[in-house]
């Protein structure tokens, strides 16, 4: 008798599919756990290598809130300044990042200002202090040379040596100077031209931040060349003339 096996129960497996098969069967979610986690890393290394990066980073701390307007037309100020396209991309671009932070005795002159209106203001303090926290890791991290800080602020940084001499910037400390590290950024023809300069607090200094040893451990190349390009920047600012 000649009977024909029916085609679909025929079939065949070499030793490579089988394997293939019991290791699929085994290890079926560490392959696809290890595959996703791949694809992450894939897509953020692609976003980095894309990312455009500013030619000159500038970091602000103080009681102006930038959340109507943004920082970007105080970024367009410094833009301006920036001596040449330094990443190559045709712009010559700033990004400012900005921390808002009140100090004890601003949060008693608004509390009491409101009192005086009839109203009653409760401040968030533990939001400021994480704002000033987020702003000393930031200038610890070297990233930011270009400082824009409140005065009462800067008091407490600057028996720490973090801030550069002006005199070693531009050959000599300039008339108009807070002391030998800041100057008032309203004392500068730069803080006097710009509009949205003259609309941050009168108490607000501008500073450069020593060359940061954490930046320059991490890839001295890089950290080297962004610090001079933010000290040639910070140069163009303190001479322009209006």
């Amino acid at each position: 008798m000649n009977e024909k096996m029916p085609s679909g129960e025929i079939s065949y497996e070499n030793r490579l599919t089988k394997w293939f098969s019991n290791y699929w069967y085994y290890y079926k979610w560490p392959v696809i756990i290890g595959a996703f986690f791949l694809m992450v890393f894939l897509v953020c290394a692609v976003q980095m290598c894309t990312k455009e990066s500013p030619d000159v980073n500038v970091i602000y701390a103080g009681s102006h809130s930038f959340e109507q307007k943004g920082s970007g037309e105080v970024a367009s100020a410094f833009s301006a300044l920036i001596p040449e396209d330094y990443n190559g991309d045709g712009r010559k671009t700033a990004v400012v990042a900005n921390l808002l932070v009140y100090s004890a005795e601003q949060i008693k002159a608004s509390q009491e200002a409101a009192a005086e209106e009839g109203n009653s203001l409760v401040v968030n303090a533990g939001f400021f202090a994480q704002e000033k926290q987020k702003f000393s890791q930031l200038l610890m991290s070297g990233e930011y040379s270009i400082v824009l800080v409140e005065d009462w602020i800067y008091e407490e940084l600057k028996g720490t040596d973090i801030f550069l001499p002006l005199a070693e910037v531009v050959g000599q400390t300039p008339e108009a100077a807070y002391d030998a590290n800041a100057i008032r950024l309203a004392d500068t023809a730069f803080g006097r031209y710009f509009p949205a300069l003259t609309e941050l607090p009168e108490a607000t200094l501008i500073c450069f931040r020593r060359q940061g040893s954490l930046g320059t451990l991490l890839n001295q190349k890089e950290a080297e060349r962004t610090y001079l390009q933010a000290l040639e920047t910070f140069r163009a600012i303190l001479q322009f003339t209006d």
